[in-house]
């Protein structure tokens, strides 16, 4: 018999621990019209005959929406909705914050400091989760510049530049948006770099084909810092805040994201038709695509 599947939804969205307090964050979703409960295999057969039909899972409207009212309603308690795949509405409150708020008077506290290792670090090193670990902006726009000359100098940028000559050329592209690109100013870069450069290459290239036609050029990503701002604006590309890039695609568009932790491909398959996308394979099944 499979779990049934409540009609209200909580989830845990982060928890913070210092000296001096302990404070966790939940979202709780519930539906206006509350409807009989399903089993867990009721919902994914609902599910799978949606997707079936050709029903999308992601809209620019909807990304619009929850975006517009994420802005606005940010006192605890406010309500936000939002609607499921099958158009029924769903209340959710905004972030409340429970807990102990002041430890001054306690015997003893502990308090601890949770931090991620960057997986392509030899030595173990962690990725900061503060602005002092960032580079400054002069160190991250030399190390920027050597490192995208190299690239422009090396044979897989001469082979890429070839692929866009004879798949791309006829495209009529003016937006180029860069998702989950990673940050040109934490430690450990390398992969932001590579990715920022490509983009740097593809603007050029349409820049040289297209005779100097006016391109816009964006780049979304959570981790980015104020440094990239002004580092991505010194070559030419706009920081923007999530959810801009989405709604930025359309079919005159260039997207490159490589190993994003969110379904890039599942939103853009339901948003958008872009001109071209670099993207990688995740799974074996994507050669068959």
């Amino acid at each position: 018999m499979g779990d049934d599947i409540d009609e209200g939804y909580e989830t845990i969205m982060s928890s913070t621990s210092s000296q001096s307090c302990t404070t966790w964050a939940t979202i709780q979703g519930t539906l206006i019209e509350p409807r009989e409960k399903e089993t867990k295999e009721q919902v994914i057969a609902k599910i799978d005959t949606l997707y079936e039909s050709g029903v999308p899972f992601f809209t620019k409207n909807a990304i619009r929406a929850l975006s517009n009212q994420l802005k606005t309603k940010t006192t605890p308690g406010d309500k936000i909705i939002t609607k499921d795949l099958t158009g029924a509405s769903i209340e959710w409150k905004s972030l409340d914050w429970y807990g102990v708020q002041d430890t001054a008077y306690e015997p003893l506290s502990l308090s601890y400091r949770i931090r991620q290792l960057d997986p392509n670090s030899k030595t173990k090193e962690t990725i900061p989760d503060n602005l002092e670990d960032t580079k400054d902006r002069e160190t991250v726009a030399k190390d920027f510049l050597e490192k995208s000359q190299a690239w422009e100098e090396s044979e897989t940028c001469q082979r890429f530049k070839s692929i866009l000559s004879s798949e791309v050329n006829g495209h009529d592209i003016n937006k180029i948006v860069g998702l989950a690109c990673g940050s040109l100013a934490l430690p450990n870069n390398e992969n932001a770099t590579n990715q920022t450069a490509l983009l740097v290459t593809v603007r050029n290239w349409l820049k040289d084909r297209d005779q100097d036609a006016d391109i816009s050029c964006y780049i979304q990503d959570p981790m980015n810092t104020s440094v990239d701002r002004k580092v991505l604006a010194d070559i030419g590309f706009e920081m923007i805040d999530d959810p801009r890039g989405w709604l930025e695609i359309d079919e005159r568009s260039v997207v490159l994201s490589v190993a994003p932790n969110v379904p890039v491909k599942e939103i853009i398959a339901d948003t958008a038709r872009p001109a071209v996308v670099i993207w990688n394979r995740v799974e074996e099944e994507d050669t068959k695509s």
